[in-house]
């Protein structure tokens, strides 16, 4: 994981915060009060990565078609396994190296996600 990326990401989070401080209390209430079950969790995302299912944490995050894409080559792959080609393996490894790397970036990915909802939210705000 790239600490820097991670610093910026969280000095971004800061700076929304205090955008949000700014606001009036019941604006800043109503802010706060519709993050509060939209934020998502690096830690949820990060055990959906790590279960069975590919493609599991991008329905988390409401990336329906990456996750549906991603479900169809790992299931696609084991068929092509079962039917004794090569080529099936090589889709699952894949699938699985991209669910790796995505694992290892949990905290960037949902970091990132999570302060692009205040900036969307705060756009109706400012």
């Amino acid at each position: 994981m790239n600490k820097t990326l991670l610093d910026k990401l969280e000095n971004d989070q800061d700076e929304l915060r205090k955008l949000i401080s700014q606001l009036s209390d019941d604006d800043r209430a109503r802010i706060y009060s519709e993050l509060k079950n939209e934020l998502k969790d690096p830690d949820t995302y990060a055990a959906l990565n790590f279960g069975l299912f590919a493609g599991l944490h991008h329905f988390y995050l409401g990336r329906v078609g990456r996750a549906i894409s991603e479900l169809l080559i790992f299931v696609l792959g084991i068929w092509i396994v079962v039917a004794g080609n090569l080529l099936g393996w090589i889709l699952v490894a894949a699938v699985t190296l991209v669910e790796i790397y995505e694992l290892f970036r949990a905290q960037v990915v949902v970091f990132q996600y999570n302060n692009d909802l205040i900036k969307e939210k705060l756009k109706q705000f400012l």
